[in-house]
């Protein structure tokens, strides 16, 4: 939109500007008035070469003086001066994994060691194969369940993931979980009358046993002698050493017996489990073989725990090479599992000595596994360590995340956001974070004192005091990028670009337009308050826990299918007690899903579905009640897919930006912030590939 006046004519004397009610010259909580918060407004973009999602949010704190605005500058320039620094793009520098905020306090002499740690933990790992699938890791935990599966293969056949797909799912876990009961059951009833014989003892002629102890049992002068007859033909099956008592010989056979008789039932439940095949004469007495089994059954979970991991091929991936391992899993190096729980802790030591959080994860990994991230990073980590002096582009870095840091403390978090993703730099950060600040504080001034943009300016309501108001309104209305007119249209000021607030009736597409679609329905969050003991979560590995974890994904999803996997994960640790979740608890939990829940929808989202939905055709979308709005980052892309044609559709076409608008407002996102534009502009783009949407003109319409 092209500007009324210039920035240096914006600036010229008050004066020459007219008179101004006394409200526009009344100083807010924050230090400023309307009048020198406009000023700034349209300065800055006067001079500014800043784009609109180039602007951070700002919270409704700023404006209310909970900040002053000098600790908002001082930390603005502390962060300009941090990225000159730097020296390069934030996206570029190989120590943007680090969450360090303290650069005076680094403890270089840690900080290299767990560096060469890690480069000598992944030079360990010198066998091809095994290196192959170590490539595969997207984290330290996938790192730790490779080496599961690897240590399952020491006593047991290795189990390739792609059967272990088929194979094992929640029917399987189920059996398996059976299996284990009934064993158990088994064992406890019969080996404490074992007594004096071993295990062997089941496969002896124990009828004819019986049979001679209870005869001898009959006789008088000779049953000792008898007794002493029976033992000593079953003495292959006497324990070396073991004393036999006599007397009680005929109720000890009895009793080998009902355990031999009770052994075919307990076979059969443990044949009919898919994968395990026991040996002929299997004895579930004998200690050994059944830790033969349980070895069995760990083999076949840590091939199906072992899940893919990133793009939608790493299933075929993760296949290839668990199958060329199990073809030649006799050459292996002992050390095999070893050497990938060693890779698995030299990151855990890093990422703990980093201070490495979930968002600077991301922003680092950026989708590459840990080999592909350690293959580009690791040459530049050794060499920022063996300098004089020692990692001096991670001091450099930590001054950037420090500054970041202070920023999120004031709630800015957004302009984390913006530097990351290379939006903002070292020129540009200072006035966007000014040009926030001055559009926040100035519709805080304009909804405290009432000022409306058809009132004028002196008061006097004389058509040359209305002909400024018009210059006033339309020199305001430019410097925010609002068109509208009437009271409290400059209010779309107020904390721009935070998700806040219900979305607004728009007069092209009411709000309750969106809820009387047929597509759409209530959107009802799933309860996350503590229902079990974190015991439980800590040890899932108990066939039991592990069931009642289960039970609690299938009323999350019962509730609020489909949901993305991170919404998932933190309202399963929610309903745990936990607030917070870490990389390696939300991998945990994902695990623990069932097979065939987990997809991943066209634009990459994890989503995890209801057994009764099919994501290849739902066709709907939530809402939010009035008042609310969910969360653009966790609304899965199918639900924002669906949505985005069903407002074209209904609109008969629209811009992309006036689409995205809307479908925010569908979600109860009045004004949507720059993540949340950016997701629903990827949203679009993936709309557009798939054909759910096209683009004619300058327009998008739902064919």
């Amino acid at each position: 939109m092209a500007r009324t006046e210039t920035g240096r004519a914006a600036a010229r004397p008050r004066a020459a500007r007219g008179k101004r009610p006394d409200s526009w010259t009344v100083v807010g909580p924050a230090g400023l008035s309307a009048a020198d918060a406009r000023d700034r407004v349209r300065d800055l973009l006067a001079d500014a070469d800043l784009a609109d999602d180039e602007v951070p949010s700002v919270p409704p704190g700023i404006a209310a003086g909970d900040v002053p605005l000098e600790a908002l500058a001082e930390a603005a320039e502390r962060l300009r001066d941090a990225l000159a620094e730097l020296g390069q793009a934030p996206s570029a520098s190989p120590w943007r994994l680090a969450g360090l905020t303290d650069a005076d306090r680094l403890d270089l002499r840690r900080l290299a060691q767990v560096v060469k740690r890690l480069l000598s933990a992944s030079s360990a790992v010198e066998d091809g194969l095994v290196k192959g699938l170590a490539a595969r890791a997207f984290t330290p935990t996938h790192l730790d369940l490779m080496a599961d599966w690897l240590a399952a293969g020491g006593s047991a056949p290795l189990v390739p993931t792609g059967d272990a797909r088929e194979v094992v799912g929640p029917t399987w876990h189920a059996h398996a979980a059976h299996v284990r009961e009934q064993v158990e059951a088994y064992r406890q009833a019969h080996v404490p009358h074992l007594g004096p014989f071993t295990p062997g003892a089941l496969a002896a002629d124990l009828d004819r046993a019986l049979a001679a102890a209870q005869h001898a049992d009959t006789r008088l002068l000779t049953r000792k002698r008898r007794r002493r007859e029976v033992v000593a033909a079953l003495a292959d099956v006497v324990r070396p050493g073991a004393d036999v008592d006599l007397a009680a010989l005929s109720d000890a056979l009895g009793a080998l017996v009902e355990a031999r008789d009770d052994l075919p039932a307990l076979v059969r439940t443990v044949g009919e489990l898919p994968g395990v095949a026991l040996p002929a004469g299997w004895n579930a007495l004998d200690d050994d073989e059944v830790a033969s089994l349980d070895r069995a059954l760990q083999a076949w979970e840590a091939a199906a725990a072992l899940e893919p991991a990133g793009e939608p091929d790493g299933a075929a991936e993760l296949d290839a090479a668990t199958l060329a391992i199990v073809a030649a899993s006799d050459a292996l190096p002992p050390n095999a599992a070893g050497s990938l729980r060693a890779l698995a802790d030299a990151w855990r030591g890093l990422i703990d000595a980093m201070q490495v959080g979930a968002v600077d994860a991301v922003f680092w990994q950026a989708g590459r596994t840990l080999a592909e991230t350690l293959a580009h990073d690791g040459p530049l980590w050794h060499a920022d360590v063996s300098k004089a002096g020692g990692l001096t582009r991670l001091t450099r870095w930590v001054r950037v995340r420090a500054a970041l840091a202070e920023l999120d403390g004031y709630g800015l978090t957004e302009v984390g956001d913006l530097v990351r993703a290379g939006r903002l730099d070292a020129e540009t950060v200072g006035d966007a974070i000014a040009l926030a600040v001055a559009r926040a504080v100035l519709d805080e001034r304009l909804t405290a004192t009432g000022l409306t943009v058809d009132e004028p300016v002196d008061g006097t309501g004389d058509e040359a005091a209305e002909d400024a108001a018009d210059d006033t309104v339309a020199e305001t209305a430019d410097a925010t990028g609002s068109a509208s007119a009437g009271p409290g249209a400059l209010g779309l000021l107020s904390g721009r670009g935070t998700d806040t607030g219900a979305g607004v009736p728009h007069p092209d597409l009411p709000g309750d337009l969106v809820i009387r679609s047929a597509l759409a329905s209530r959107y009802v969050p799933a309860a996350d308050a503590p229902v079990l003991d974190l015991f439980v979560l800590d040890n899932v590995g108990i066939s039991s826990n592990l069931a009642k974890v289960r039970a609690q994904i299938d009323d999350i999803l019962t509730a609020e299918a489909p949901v993305t996997a991170e919404r998932l994960a933190r309202l399963v640790a929610r309903r745990f007690g936990l607030e917070r979740l870490r990389e390696a608890r939300r991998a945990t939990i994902l695990q623990t899903v069932p097979k065939g829940r987990l997809h991943r929808s066209p634009n990459g989202d994890l989503v995890v579905w209801h057994l009764a939905q099919d994501p290849a055709t739902w066709t709907g979308y939530r809402v939010p009640a009035d008042g609310t709005r969910r969360d653009v980052a966790d609304v899965p892309y199918e639900e924002l897919r669906n949505a985005l044609a069903d407002v074209a559709r209904r609109a008969h076409g629209l811009p992309e930006d006036r689409l995205v608008s809307l479908t925010a407002g569908a979600f109860g996102i009045a004004r949507p912030s720059a993540a949340a534009r950016q997701r629903l502009s990827e949203a679009v783009t993936t709309a557009l590939r798939e054909g759910v949407l096209v683009r004619r003109a300058e327009a998008l319409f739902a064919p």
